[in-house]
């Protein structure tokens, strides 16, 4: 099935939409299971998407640390 909303892949750092086959969001996802995580192209496509709210689950504080590097202003 198609995903109900958009997604960012990793493998990418690109936008899939919910119109994208599901066969070409499995070949992403195999491309993810065996490329580097593009997080920073992912999180600055978000942030040019209009994403402007990260939730961070767990005890640390990596995401934000990681965040901050990437767009210092948005936590201004």
């Amino acid at each position: 099935r198609p995903p109900r909303c958009d997604v960012f892949m990793g493998a990418t750092g690109e936008r899939v939409t919910a119109t994208t086959p599901p066969a070409e969001i499995t070949r992403l996802l195999c491309d993810q299971l065996t490329s580097c995580a593009l997080w920073e192209e992912s999180i600055r496509g978000m942030m040019k998407e209009g994403v402007r709210q990260f939730y961070e689950c767990g005890p640390m504080q990596q995401l934000k640390g990681m965040m901050k590097r990437i767009d210092e202003e948005a936590f201004e």
